[in-house]
Protein backbone atom coordinates (compact mmCIF):
# COMPACT_ATOMS: atom_id res chain seq x y z
CA UNK A 1 0.00 0.00 0.00
CA UNK A 2 2.87 2.32 0.85
CA UNK A 3 4.42 1.64 -2.56
CA UNK A 4 1.18 2.70 -4.28
CA UNK A 5 1.21 5.92 -2.28
CA UNK A 6 4.79 6.64 -3.41
CA UNK A 7 3.78 6.15 -7.05
CA UNK A 8 0.78 8.42 -6.54
CA UNK A 9 3.00 11.07 -4.95
CA UNK A 10 5.31 10.94 -8.01
CA UNK A 11 2.27 11.37 -10.26
CA UNK A 12 0.96 14.34 -8.26
CA UNK A 13 4.21 16.32 -8.21
CA UNK A 14 4.66 15.59 -11.94
CA UNK A 15 1.17 16.96 -12.64
CA UNK A 16 1.86 20.03 -10.50
CA UNK A 17 5.15 20.67 -12.29
CA UNK A 18 3.40 20.29 -15.67
CA UNK A 19 0.67 22.71 -14.58
CA UNK A 20 3.26 25.25 -13.51
CA UNK A 21 5.01 25.05 -16.87
CA UNK A 22 1.70 25.10 -18.75
CA UNK A 23 0.74 28.38 -17.05
CA UNK A 24 4.25 29.73 -17.69
CA UNK A 25 4.05 29.12 -21.46
CA UNK A 26 0.37 30.09 -21.65
CA UNK A 27 0.84 33.48 -19.97
CA UNK A 28 2.19 35.46 -23.01
CA UNK A 29 -0.77 34.41 -25.22
CA UNK A 30 -3.63 34.44 -22.69
CA UNK A 31 -5.21 37.91 -22.79
CA UNK A 32 -7.23 37.23 -19.61
CA UNK A 33 -4.23 36.17 -17.49
CA UNK A 34 -2.73 39.28 -15.91
CA UNK A 35 0.73 39.47 -14.37
CA UNK A 36 -0.57 39.45 -10.74
CA UNK A 37 -2.83 36.47 -11.51
CA UNK A 38 0.04 34.64 -13.22
CA UNK A 39 2.38 35.18 -10.26
CA UNK A 40 -0.35 34.17 -7.81
CA UNK A 41 -1.02 30.86 -9.63
CA UNK A 42 2.70 30.06 -9.89
CA UNK A 43 3.10 30.83 -6.18
CA UNK A 44 0.15 28.49 -5.50
CA UNK A 45 1.89 25.72 -7.49
CA UNK A 46 5.03 26.12 -5.36
CA UNK A 47 2.93 26.03 -2.17
CA UNK A 48 1.17 22.87 -3.37
CA UNK A 49 4.56 21.23 -4.00
CA UNK A 50 5.70 22.32 -0.53
CA UNK A 51 2.63 20.95 1.26
CA UNK A 52 2.80 17.74 -0.80
CA UNK A 53 6.34 17.27 0.45
CA UNK A 54 5.26 17.88 4.05
CA UNK A 55 2.39 15.43 3.57
CA UNK A 56 4.71 12.81 2.11
CA UNK A 57 7.20 13.24 4.96
CA UNK A 58 4.41 12.96 7.56
CA UNK A 59 4.55 16.57 8.77
CA UNK A 60 1.23 17.50 7.15
CA UNK A 61 -2.09 15.81 6.41
CA UNK A 62 -1.52 13.29 3.60
CA UNK A 63 -5.02 13.82 2.25
CA UNK A 64 -3.89 17.17 0.81
CA UNK A 65 -1.82 15.32 -1.80
CA UNK A 66 -4.97 13.85 -3.34
CA UNK A 67 -6.46 17.32 -3.97
CA UNK A 68 -3.28 19.30 -4.70
CA UNK A 69 -3.42 19.13 -8.55
CA UNK A 70 -6.90 20.70 -8.56
CA UNK A 71 -5.89 23.97 -6.84
CA UNK A 72 -3.86 25.51 -9.73
CA UNK A 73 -6.56 24.51 -12.23
CA UNK A 74 -9.30 26.06 -10.06
CA UNK A 75 -7.31 29.27 -9.62
CA UNK A 76 -6.59 29.53 -13.34
CA UNK A 77 -10.26 29.10 -14.26
CA UNK A 78 -11.33 31.52 -11.53
CA UNK A 79 -8.86 34.25 -12.50
CA UNK A 80 -9.38 33.99 -16.28
CA UNK A 81 -13.02 33.02 -16.80
CA UNK A 82 -14.52 35.74 -14.59
CA UNK A 83 -12.80 38.59 -16.55
CA UNK A 84 -13.77 36.83 -19.79
CA UNK A 85 -17.44 36.63 -18.77
CA UNK A 86 -17.47 40.27 -17.65
CA UNK A 87 -15.84 41.35 -20.91
CA UNK A 88 -18.40 39.42 -22.98
CA UNK A 89 -21.27 41.04 -21.10
CA UNK A 90 -19.69 44.45 -21.65
CA UNK A 91 -19.30 43.69 -25.39
CA UNK A 92 -22.94 42.59 -25.64
CA UNK A 93 -24.06 45.84 -24.02
CA UNK A 94 -21.87 47.90 -26.36
CA UNK A 95 -23.20 45.95 -29.35
CA UNK A 96 -26.80 46.71 -28.38
CA UNK A 97 -25.93 50.39 -28.05
CA UNK A 98 -24.19 50.39 -31.45
CA UNK A 99 -27.19 48.72 -33.14
CA UNK A 100 -29.57 51.20 -31.53
CA UNK A 101 -27.37 54.08 -32.65
CA UNK A 102 -27.18 52.78 -36.23
CA UNK A 103 -30.95 52.37 -36.49
CA UNK A 104 -31.62 55.83 -35.05
CA UNK A 105 -29.07 57.57 -37.28
CA UNK A 106 -30.41 55.85 -40.42
CA UNK A 107 -33.71 57.69 -40.09
CA UNK A 108 -35.61 54.56 -41.08
CA UNK A 109 -36.12 51.17 -39.42
CA UNK A 110 -35.93 49.54 -42.84
CA UNK A 111 -32.71 51.03 -44.19
CA UNK A 112 -30.50 48.76 -46.31
CA UNK A 113 -27.38 50.63 -45.16
CA UNK A 114 -28.35 50.26 -41.49
CA UNK A 115 -29.04 46.53 -41.81
CA UNK A 116 -25.74 46.05 -43.64
CA UNK A 117 -23.80 47.92 -40.95
CA UNK A 118 -25.37 45.78 -38.23
CA UNK A 119 -24.48 42.64 -40.23
CA UNK A 120 -20.90 43.93 -40.49
CA UNK A 121 -20.78 44.34 -36.71
CA UNK A 122 -21.84 40.74 -36.10
CA UNK A 123 -19.49 39.47 -38.82
CA UNK A 124 -16.50 41.25 -37.26
CA UNK A 125 -17.31 39.54 -33.93
CA UNK A 126 -17.50 36.08 -35.54
CA UNK A 127 -21.26 35.71 -35.06
CA UNK A 128 -21.93 34.69 -38.67
CA UNK A 129 -25.51 33.47 -38.14
CA UNK A 130 -26.69 36.87 -36.94
CA UNK A 131 -24.56 38.54 -39.61
CA UNK A 132 -26.30 36.45 -42.27
CA UNK A 133 -29.70 37.32 -40.77
CA UNK A 134 -29.06 41.07 -41.04
CA UNK A 135 -27.50 40.78 -44.49
CA UNK A 136 -30.63 38.93 -45.63
CA UNK A 137 -32.75 41.75 -44.17
CA UNK A 138 -30.67 44.28 -46.11
CA UNK A 139 -31.15 42.32 -49.36
CA UNK A 140 -34.91 42.08 -48.77
CA UNK A 141 -35.03 45.89 -48.86
CA UNK A 142 -32.58 46.39 -51.74
CA UNK A 143 -30.28 43.83 -53.35
CA UNK A 144 -26.77 45.00 -54.25
CA UNK A 145 -23.68 43.08 -55.45
CA UNK A 146 -21.91 43.94 -52.18
CA UNK A 147 -24.76 42.52 -50.07
CA UNK A 148 -24.84 39.33 -52.16
CA UNK A 149 -21.07 38.94 -51.69
CA UNK A 150 -21.36 39.40 -47.91
CA UNK A 151 -24.17 36.83 -47.74
CA UNK A 152 -21.98 34.34 -49.58
CA UNK A 153 -19.08 34.98 -47.18
CA UNK A 154 -21.31 34.58 -44.12
CA UNK A 155 -22.73 31.29 -45.44
CA UNK A 156 -19.19 30.03 -46.13
CA UNK A 157 -18.05 30.87 -42.59
CA UNK A 158 -21.07 29.04 -41.16
CA UNK A 159 -20.15 25.97 -43.21
CA UNK A 160 -16.59 26.17 -41.81
CA UNK A 161 -18.02 26.24 -38.27
CA UNK A 162 -20.18 23.21 -39.10
CA UNK A 163 -17.12 21.32 -40.45
CA UNK A 164 -18.73 21.09 -43.91
CA UNK A 165 -15.76 22.83 -45.53
CA UNK A 166 -12.02 22.54 -44.96
CA UNK A 167 -9.02 24.59 -46.06
CA UNK A 168 -6.02 22.87 -47.61
CA UNK A 169 -2.95 23.38 -45.39
CA UNK A 170 -0.70 23.51 -48.48
CA UNK A 171 -2.45 25.80 -51.00
CA UNK A 172 -5.25 27.30 -48.83
CA UNK A 173 -7.94 26.20 -51.30
CA UNK A 174 -11.48 25.69 -49.95
CA UNK A 175 -12.80 22.12 -50.24
CA UNK A 176 -16.01 20.29 -49.40
CA UNK A 177 -15.96 17.93 -46.41
CA UNK A 178 -16.75 15.06 -48.83
CA UNK A 179 -13.40 15.50 -50.60
CA UNK A 180 -10.53 13.48 -49.11
CA UNK A 181 -7.94 15.31 -51.19
CA UNK A 182 -7.57 18.97 -52.13
CA UNK A 183 -9.22 19.69 -55.48
CA UNK A 184 -6.33 22.01 -56.43
CA UNK A 185 -3.07 20.41 -55.23
CA UNK A 186 -4.16 16.91 -54.16
CA UNK A 187 -3.00 17.24 -50.53
CA UNK A 188 -4.68 14.68 -48.25
CA UNK A 189 -7.31 16.14 -45.93
CA UNK A 190 -6.06 16.35 -42.30
CA UNK A 191 -7.69 13.50 -40.39
CA UNK A 192 -7.07 10.81 -37.80
CA UNK A 193 -5.55 8.64 -40.54
CA UNK A 194 -2.95 11.25 -41.41
CA UNK A 195 -2.16 11.68 -37.72
CA UNK A 196 -1.65 7.92 -37.46
CA UNK A 197 0.75 8.00 -40.42
CA UNK A 198 2.66 10.85 -38.77
CA UNK A 199 2.79 8.79 -35.57
CA UNK A 200 4.35 5.87 -37.47
CA UNK A 201 7.01 8.16 -38.95
CA UNK A 202 7.97 9.44 -35.50
CA UNK A 203 7.78 6.04 -33.77
CA UNK A 204 11.53 5.86 -33.15
CA UNK A 205 11.57 9.29 -31.54
CA UNK A 206 8.55 8.32 -29.42
CA UNK A 207 10.30 5.16 -28.22
CA UNK A 208 13.34 7.25 -27.30
CA UNK A 209 11.13 9.67 -25.35
CA UNK A 210 9.48 6.77 -23.51
CA UNK A 211 12.90 5.44 -22.53
CA UNK A 212 13.87 8.87 -21.19
CA UNK A 213 10.62 8.95 -19.21
CA UNK A 214 11.40 5.52 -17.76
CA UNK A 215 14.87 6.64 -16.69
CA UNK A 216 13.34 9.81 -15.24
CA UNK A 217 10.84 7.72 -13.28
CA UNK A 218 13.68 5.64 -11.84
CA UNK A 219 15.61 8.78 -10.87
CA UNK A 220 12.51 10.29 -9.27
CA UNK A 221 11.89 7.06 -7.39
CA UNK A 222 15.44 7.19 -6.04
CA UNK A 223 14.96 10.78 -4.86
CA UNK A 224 11.73 9.80 -3.13
CA UNK A 225 13.39 6.79 -1.51
CA UNK A 226 16.04 9.12 -0.07
CA UNK A 227 13.35 11.56 1.09
CA UNK A 228 11.38 8.74 2.67
CA UNK A 229 14.28 7.19 4.53
CA UNK A 230 16.24 10.28 5.62
CA UNK A 231 15.84 12.87 8.33
CA UNK A 232 13.57 15.83 7.72
CA UNK A 233 16.39 18.29 6.93
CA UNK A 234 18.11 15.84 4.58
CA UNK A 235 14.88 15.03 2.76
CA UNK A 236 14.03 18.74 2.53
CA UNK A 237 17.46 19.40 1.03
CA UNK A 238 17.06 16.61 -1.54
CA UNK A 239 13.57 17.71 -2.54
CA UNK A 240 13.98 21.49 -2.86
CA UNK A 241 17.72 21.91 -3.51
CA UNK A 242 18.29 18.96 -5.84
CA UNK A 243 15.04 17.48 -7.10
CA UNK A 244 13.00 20.64 -7.88
CA UNK A 245 15.84 22.42 -9.81
CA UNK A 246 16.54 19.19 -11.72
CA UNK A 247 12.83 18.84 -12.59
CA UNK A 248 12.65 22.48 -13.72
CA UNK A 249 15.74 21.99 -15.91
CA UNK A 250 14.24 18.81 -17.43
CA UNK A 251 10.93 20.53 -18.22
CA UNK A 252 12.78 23.50 -19.73
CA UNK A 253 14.69 21.16 -22.06
CA UNK A 254 11.48 19.38 -23.07
CA UNK A 255 9.39 22.49 -23.74
CA UNK A 256 12.16 24.53 -25.40
CA UNK A 257 12.55 22.03 -28.26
Amino acid sequence: MDGIFVVFFILVITILAAEGWFIWFLYPSDEYLSMPAFLFIEFAVVLCLLFCFFGFSGSFDRRFIFSAPFFPIFLYLLLTKIPEILEKKDEEQKLKQQISSILKSSGSMYSTVAFEKIGDLYFSKGDFKYALLWFEKARSVKETPEIVHKIRLAKQEILFQQKKLWICPECSATNSSNLKKCRVCGTVKPSFGSIREEFKKNLREIKSSMMIMLIGFIVVSFFLWVIRNSSFLTSFFFFFILFIPAAIHAFFKIFSK
